[in-house]
């Protein structure tokens, strides 16, 4: 499950931020440019970021063999 919320963080992240296809990041038109893009940037790290903090406390569960690589891609 955490490596398929990286992957949807990463795909929206792609999304919005290429040149190429002039999508704005989801937010209010009031946000000035940029920082309202890094307000929405934080925003997808802070996710990634509970996200894993969510996986580390649940030491009860044994580890799946793609933890390791999961968490270097993190």
């Amino acid at each position: 499950m955490f490596e398929a919320e990286i992957k949807e963080v990463e795909e929206l992240y792609d999304t919005h931020t290429n040149p190429h296809k002039n999508k704005r990041p989801p937010m209010p038109f009031s946000h000035p440019e940029f920082a309202g893009n890094a307000i929405w940037i934080q925003s997808l790290i802070v996710r990634i970021d509970k996200a894993r903090d969510t996986l580390e406390t649940m030491n009860f569960i044994p580890q799946h063999d793609k933890h390791k690589e999961v968490i270097e891609k993190y």
